[in-house]
This record gives C-alpha cells, sequence and structure tokens, in this order.
C-alpha cells in the first residue's frame, strides 16, 4: 500500500527570479542539478512500487532551465506510466506554444504556469497555451 500521494523533484537549484515570498529571494544556491542516477534511481525506486499518484517537478527552481527537461519526463513517462507528471514553471523561458507542445509529446499530464510579470506577458503565455490546446 503507498502511503503519499505526490513526489516532489527538484531537478536543479536555480531559478531565474528571486521572489519576495521564496527562500530564493534571500538565499544562495548553487548552480547545479540534479545528476541522471540520482533521477534514474529515484524513477526506477518508483516504478518497483507501481507509483501511479503524482510527481512533480518543481520546488524552489525554474524546471525549464534544464535542457534535459524532455529527456527527464520521457523517462519518467517510460517507468512509471501510470503517474500524472506535472510541471510548475514561471512560463520565463517559454518562447512559443512549440515549448508546451513538447512537454505533453514527451509525457507531461498537468502544466501549471505561475505568471508574476505583467498582464502583457500572462496574455502572451495564454496565447501559447491556447495554441497548443487548440
Amino acid at each position: 500500500m503507498i502511503i503519499f500521494n505526490m513526489v516532489s523533484i527538484e531537478i536543479g537549484a536555480q531559478c531565474n527570479r528571486k521572489c519576495w515570498f521564496c527562500p530564493n529571494a534571500y538565499n544562495e544556491r548553487p548552480d547545479e542539478y540534479m545528476s541522471d542516477e540520482l533521477l534514474a534511481k529515484i524513477a526506477d525506486e518508483l516504478a518497483s512500487i507501481k507509483y501511479d499518484k503524482r510527481i512533480e517537478f518543481y520546488i524552489y527552481n525554474e524546471p525549464l532551465r534544464d535542457k534535459r527537461l524532455l529527456d527527464i519526463i520521457k523517462m519518467f513517462r517510460a517507468k512509471v506510466p501510470k503517474a500524472c507528471l506535472m510541471l510548475a514553471t514561471n512560463g520565463d523561458y517559454a518562447k512559443s506554444s512549440k515549448t508546451f507542445q513538447k512537454l505533453y509529446d514527451s509525457g507531461l499530464n498537468q502544466l501549471q504556469i505561475n505568471v508574476y510579470s505583467n498582464v502583457k506577458r500572462y496574455r502572451q503565455l495564454k496565447g501559447m497555451i491556447e495554441e497548443t490546446s487548440g
């Protein structure tokens, strides 16, 4: 029996923002990423228990900074196919609807975009999402 319903994975330590409400605003963190080996170990361990709940890629970093992100999502999708894969982002690294389409094509189920900048950026991101789902 699984006694937890969510696993949050911080694949990197840095964020491109320093939001006043976030520990990143006043804590210095190294610009490093979780190793491929550790990510594979986590996925393998979740696969071994046939995990089928939520896996979230976020916490106090910006996942879209990591050039491995699509491969990470593909790996988790392959190893824990019944899990709900979720990504939280500030959207700053999204350049077009293709950014989001590639995430979904890699196996992502849910996307949360926290827009902290301005209405113009909100409208841009909303348009990208509408193109993706349209």
